[in-house]
Formats: C-alpha cells, structure tokens, sequence
C-alpha cells in the first residue's frame, strides 16, 4: 500500500497479486476448493507465499465487490485515484511504473476520470510535453472516502484475530516484507554487476581492416 506524504495510507489494494496459487509442496487436489481464478488450499504444507497470494486475490475481490457496490468505482479507477492521492501531481509514466500498468490503460482510465471530473490534467511548465495528473475537489473527497471504506473492510477481516495476534501478523509480514525487498534489490544489483564484469573483461573489438582493392585483370 502507497503512503502519501501526509502519513495516510493510499485507498485500495493498489496491487492484483497472483491470479492462480501454486500448490506448493502439496498436490492433493482433493483438498483445494476453487474460488474462479484463485485456489485455496488449508494444507499447512503449501507454500506460505502461494497462501498469501490466495488471500491477497480474496480480499481484492471482496474489495471490488464493495467498492461497485458503494461508490459506483472500478478497482482500475480506484488505484488510480489512490497513486494521484498518494503522489500529489504525477505524470502518466510515474502513474505507469507505480500502478505496474501498461500506457494505454493508465490513459484509458485518466481519460474516463477526467470526464467525470474526479481529474483535472495540466502541462508542466518548462516540460509541454509531460501531462500531470491532479485530483479535483471531488477526486479528493472520494479519495477519502476510498481509504475509510479500505479501512473498515481491513478492520473486518481482521476480527477474527485477537490484538496481540494481529501485532504478530502484522510484525511478521513487516519481516518478510523487508526480506522480500532487499533479494529482490540485491538480485537488480547483482545483475548490474554481471552486466559491468562482462563488459569490462569483454575483449576489445577487432579494428575493421579498410576493403582490399581489387587488382586490375591483365587483360583489361
């Protein structure tokens, strides 16, 4: 989840996580119950991330469900309206790297919000070329009004757990969290560090020789 400048965190779940669970270590089909595209499995075996994936998918479709149901939004337009939240004024290629979408679906959806007048588009002065985005006055109130319906659906969902285990819970996805990141950094890194190894080992490139000229024919 995005957190703005102000300390809030942005409305939504800003991120479809894996459409299909993998099984893990468990192949018992007879123990997984299909929900559409997602796949729950209660055996302790299977891989805690594919567990998490499922909860994540679960919990993106209740929150779909809500959000039409309420507030008359998609969840492509609500992550929208929660990366301009959470950035304050962001160009459609920052909207793209945040949000993990392509360029022409971020320009479908600011189009459709612009209409609406949830949007208001601006040239950057010395740049003409790049657009921003900014909220209008009632992008921001639904804005806030996305982050309290978030906030209420995360309260319930957790209730089921008692405080002191959702500090845990919360403590430990905290931790892997933070695991996640620093392999995934060192794994760009370690990459980038190959890539310089190569280029500096590679042997220089040959010097092209000027063409021969032919000699002429003695009989020309």
């Amino acid at each position: 989840m995005l957190t703005n400048r102000r300390g809030g965190g942005a409305p939504g779940l800003l991120y479809a996580c894996a459409s299909v669970a993998r099984l893990g270590d468990s192949d018992d089909s007879s123990r997984l119950e299909p929900l559409g595209s997602v796949v729950v499995s209660d055996d302790p075996r299977a891989h805690i991330f594919s567990r998490l994936h499922a909860l994540a998918q679960l919990h993106r479709r209740v929150l779909a469900a809500r959000y039409r149901r309420e507030l008359r939004v998609n969840l492509g337009e609500c992550q929208i309206i929660s990366i301009v939240h959470a950035l304050g004024k962001p160009s459609s290629k920052r909207i793209c790297e945040v949000g993990g979408l392509d360029k022409a679906q971020v320009s479908r959806l600011v189009k459709r919000l612009t209409r609406q007048g949830l949007l208001v588009r601006a040239v950057h002065p010395k740049r003409r070329r790049t657009v921003s985005v900014a909220l209008s006055a009632r992008g921001r109130a639904l804005a806030r009004t996305l982050r309290a319906a978030t906030l209420r659906l995360n309260r319930e969902s957790l209730s089921t757990l008692p405080a002191a285990k959702r500090a845990i819970f919360s403590t430990i996805m905290s931790a892997l969290t933070d695991r996640v990141r620093r392999m995934l950094h060192e794994q760009r890194h370690g990459t980038d560090r190959r890539r310089e190894r190569s280029r500096i080992g590679a042997s220089p490139p040959r010097r092209r020789s000027s063409p021969r000229r032919l000699r002429a024919h003695p009989f020309d």
